[in-house]
């Protein structure tokens, strides 16, 4: 059983006002949680393989290969405005004098 000082404890960890009654409450309920993890802790696991997923799964996502692309013409095409051998695009700032 977690005592009254620590579940004071928890609840200003955790930010959470809480009156006697919800006290009590979660003490019981912490308890009860405590109490089944150290159940699970007695299970013999040492002839059980690891699992990192409950299911087989495997990478269904086509392979990442790169490839050359020359599409540098057709981006700069797109630009608006050049100035000065840099291409020019539309302010963000909305306030923008210039």
């Amino acid at each position: 059983m977690i005592s009254q000082e620590q579940i004071k404890h928890i609840a200003k960890l955790a930010r959470i006002a809480l009156n006697a009654d919800e006290e009590k409450q979660l003490s019981n309920d912490l308890g009860k949680i405590l109490d089944y993890i150290q159940q699970l802790q007695q299970v013999d696991v040492s002839n059980v393989n690891p699992s990192f997923h409950a299911i087989d799964q495997e990478n269904i996502l086509r392979e990442d290969i790169a490839i050359e692309s020359n599409k540098q013409e057709a981006i700069i095409s797109q630009f608006p405005e050049s100035q000065a051998g840099f291409n020019k695009v539309k302010s963000i700032f909305e306030n923008n004098d210039n």
